[in-house]
């Protein structure tokens, strides 16, 4: 059954009675996550037993297609609904996706319910059109939300915690967290561990907050250009936008991030070793970003110097932001350019 985005969010607080499966797809995964255990949480109660739950990856569709009909068959350890759930589904699962909901509609499943999770599906997407056609599964698209939107989320969320605010904390959170639910969860979660037992949420407090924010979202933006994909790189300029990034800041930091990858390779042709080089800099890599910048170091700097063409678009880039009046185009048009080097 095909649902309309204004009508997602109800909908899993309160499953329709008849709905016997679900999938969530689309490019905001912590909504989609979010959304995934709510469902979860009305099939299987606030404290599952392990055993009412079974998780199918992709890998083991492909090994056996008929894992999913499978657990569906199998009846819960200590009674109660069955959930089996599948995560990062694409379209090659569909086939057996679709022996499932024949199974469940065959009545041979019980009681079970089959909730499915995926990244961005097209219209023509087999796997999307399979439960937008099924009458008793629901096809539910989980989408970045506007700052409107979210604001009604936040408010939610802070009164839950006991808090109050001063005005413009709702607008400003809002306004600066568009992007990814799991962000606005953990941006939020370490809100209130930042408060402790001071229940009243000031500007400042958002400030403080918000500026570690800011340098995640821009590192996250100089991988995404350094590894070419203009999908998740304009996502992502999109939000640092909305944080009120300006772009000169984004450009900077991505010559900062190239100018760093030269220093290693300068070193690394002076003999010294790769590892060595890395540790060198102050300040020093994120670990968790480790293997992206060894990668971006052999793609733009061993394979054939590329770093002189980068340096030359964001410099240029720079420059005619400061004299035009659209500076988030030219930006934007900097990142694509470097996307095509080759």
């Amino acid at each position: 059954m095909k649902i309309p985005a204004g009508q997602v969010e109800n909908l899993t607080r309160i499953l329709p009675k008849d709905a016997k499966a679900a999938l969530l797809y689309g490019p905001d995964a912590g909504l989609a996550e979010e959304r995934a255990a709510a469902i979860a949480g009305q099939i299987t109660g606030a404290n599952p037993d392990p055993f009412s739950i079974a998780d199918i990856s992709p890998e083991k569709i492909k090994e056996d297609a008929g894992a999913i009909i499978g657990e569906l068959g199998a009846i819960s350890f200590f009674g109660g609904r069955k959930l089996v759930r599948v995560k990062y589904a694409a379209d090659a699962a569909s086939v057996a996706i679709a022996s499932a909901l024949k199974f469940m509609d065959e009545g041979k499943a019980g009681d079970s319910f089959l909730l499915v999770t995926a990244g961005e599906l097209g219209p023509k997407s087999p796997l999307r059109l399979l439960f937008e056609k099924e009458k008793n599964a629901l096809a539910l698209p989980c989408y970045q939300e506007d700052a409107q939107s979210l604001a009604a989320i936040v408010r939610t969320k802070l009164r839950d915690g006991g808090f109050t605010w001063d005005d413009g904390v709702i607008e400003t959170l809002a306004a600066r967290l568009v992007g990814d639910r799991m962000v606005l969860n953990s941006e939020l979660e370490k809100l209130f561990i930042f408060k402790g037992e001071d229940s009243q949420i000031t500007l400042s407090d958002i400030e403080v907050l918000l500026a570690d924010s800011v340098e995640a979202s821009l590192d996250e933006l100089c991988i995404s250009v350094a590894d070419r994909d203009p999908a998740k790189l304009f996502r992502l300029f999109a939000k640092s936008i909305s944080q009120g990034i300006e772009p000169v800041r984004i450009i900077r930091q991505l010559l900062g991030y190239f100018y760093r990858i030269n220093i290693v390779y300068g070193k690394v042709r002076n003999r010294s070793p790769e590892q060595e080089a890395i540790a060198s800099l102050k300040p020093p890599v994120f670990w968790k970003n480790l293997p992206h910048f060894r990668r971006h170091l052999g793609f733009w700097a061993k394979s054939g110097n590329k770093l002189d063409q980068v340096v030359e678009i964001l410099l240029r880039a720079e420059l005619d932001c400061k004299r035009a009046t659209t500076p988030e185009l030219i930006c934007a048009d900097s990142l694509l350019q470097i996307c095509r080097v080759r």
